[in-house]
């Protein structure tokens, strides 16, 4: 782990930076934090499995065998799939909901050239067709998924962090806050003193 102040290095698991003081209390909960999803998510997904096969074995026809992996299994299937499944699931369906609207245009259009110039107006179907695939690609690529970077954001924005003017600050450039209760504490605060006599070295 690295102080997100001075990047310094700390294998100890300190409470403290030992070079600039700062608390590294939440970026250690923040590292530690996206584990505990994913084992919820790993042990909900176990329980979910579980009870269909239950249901499962416990059809006695095939007739509701087969109502159960046409209707349940698909919606069960929606549910369980991660993130970045559902995000493919996106990119591919808004590529071939734009591949079908440039075909259809481009059909319409050729068709409009040779046959019947009211077959331009058809073409407008593929356009439309064409702009809602490309909606669908765009809402996959940038809307499924945060990025990395808001990823790493949102991990360590802690209650303290919301002073960017105290976070990045040295300990001698500390700026006070207003109440007695500090958000963002150092270990150096206390104990560092401003010399009077800058004496030559």
């Amino acid at each position: 782990m690295f102080c997100p102040s001075c990047g310094l290095k700390d294998n100890n698991s300190n409470q403290y930076c030992r070079s600039c003081g700062t608390d590294l209390g939440s970026v250690t909960t923040a590292l530690e934090g996206p584990e505990k999803f994913t084992a919820s998510a790993v042990s909900a997904r176990e329980e979910i499995g579980r009870a269909l096969a239950a249901k499962i074995q416990r059809t006695e026809s095939s007739s509701d065998l087969s109502k159960f992996a046409k209707k349940i299994l698909p919606e069960v299937e929606k549910f369980l799939e991660t993130p970045e499944e559902r995000k493919m699931r996106r990119i591919r369906n808004g590529s071939i909901v734009s591949f079908v609207g440039v075909g259809i245009a481009i059909g319409f259009l050729l068709a409009g050239i040779f046959v019947e110039e009211e077959m331009f107006i058809a073409a407008a179907f593929g356009l439309v067709t064409l702009c809602v695939g490309v909606a669908l690609l765009v809402n996959g690529v940038h809307f499924s998924l945060p990025s990395e970077d808001s990823k790493a954001e949102d991990l360590l924005d802690a209650p303290g962090t919301k002073d960017p003017d105290r976070v990045a600050s040295t300990t001698n450039e500390l700026l006070m806050p207003p109440s007695a209760r500090q958000e963002f504490s150092s270990v150096t605060e206390e104990t560092t003193r401003h010399l009077k006599d800058k004496k030559p070295v």
